[in-house]
């Protein structure tokens, strides 16, 4: 899409558009974008995020990011080229009204944010990645809260080696990541163009059932 304002396409269920303006952009994805945690314990099986593709839309008085979390190589089960997605779905002032995640082999998990809390923590607490999503403050209050460590956004004060990098998902950049000969993105067309019918999904996966 070009610079400024949105590129929109109809689709089932109302007017989806894909947010172009930049400074539009770069302010939803900051509410977007959740602080990741993971277990100390299986830190070295995890590692940070390598990239983060993200993809802004817009449809009524709503927004919804389309986040893609990219590893390289994924330890257990081994294999290159692993990602776990994620949408965001945010109210007109940008509080992040609904999460979407795999919460298991492509499988859809969901987290309505009841309390609006402005900021949701995002967690990784098993070796192949998939993710549930939490309030900071019953994290917190978690027992195990001495074995969380932050491994998005990075604390600069911790020596890290590793940096996350944003790239935004532009059509150049899915159809390329689509053409991986190993382990490519298949995750459903039709979120790719309308991220809110991920509330009537069973999975991410084009191999999967849909109920609608």
């Amino acid at each position: 899409g070009g610079e400024g304002g949105v590129e929109g396409g109809s689709v089932e269920g109302g007017e989806v558009q894909v947010v172009t303006d930049p400074k539009e952009r770069a302010a939803v994805l900051s509410k977007a974008l959740m602080p990741l945690y993971t277990n100390v314990l299986i830190y070295d099986v995890i590692q940070p995020p390598e990239k983060i593709y993200y993809r802004v839309y817009k449809k009524g008085d709503e927004y919804a990011v389309l986040l893609l979390y990219y590893w390289s190589f994924q330890a257990f089960p081994p294999h290159p080229g692993d990602y776990a997605p994620v949408i965001v779905i945010l109210d007109k002032n940008l509080v992040p009204k609904e999460v979407y995640y795999d919460r298991n082999h492509y499988k859809v998990g969901g987290f309505a944010n009841e309390r609006g809390s402005p900021e949701l923590w995002l967690f990784v607490n098993v070796p192949w990645r998939s993710m549930v999503v939490r309030y900071p403050e019953d994290v917190e209050n978690d027992e195990l809260y001495p074995l969380y460590f932050q491994i998005h956004p990075y604390d600069e004060y911790k020596e890290r080696d590793a940096r996350t990098e944003l790239i935004h998902l532009t059509d150049d950049v899915l159809r390329e990541l689509r053409s991986k000969r190993v382990n490519p993105i298949n995750i459903h067309d039709r979120i790719i163009r309308d991220p809110w019918s991920i509330r009537h999904a069973k999975t991410w996966s084009v191999y999967g059932d849909w109920t609608i």
